[in-house]
């Protein structure tokens, strides 16, 4: 539900809830803005997401970015 919630904002023009959001950027996945990044990690645990950084380490080594994006 997480990632629905935030595609439904995002694509609302507005900041992100759960940081599942992403853009590829130099070759670097970047976080589309985010309402509450100082709540981010807790909101994350909320509903099971794991937190942010380990989540970008994940993402990254999933998708292995290369400098073309």
């Amino acid at each position: 539900m997480a990632p629905l919630t935030d595609r439904i904002l995002v694509r609302s023009n507005r900041p992100q809830r759960y940081g599942t959001q992403l853009s590829l950027i130099n070759g670097k996945f970047v976080l589309k803005p985010i309402e509450n990044k100082e709540q981010l990690d807790n909101l994350r645990t909320d509903v099971g997401l794991p937190p942010i950084e380990g989540y970008l380490k994940l993402v990254t080594e999933h998708y292995k970015p290369s400098n073309k994006g």
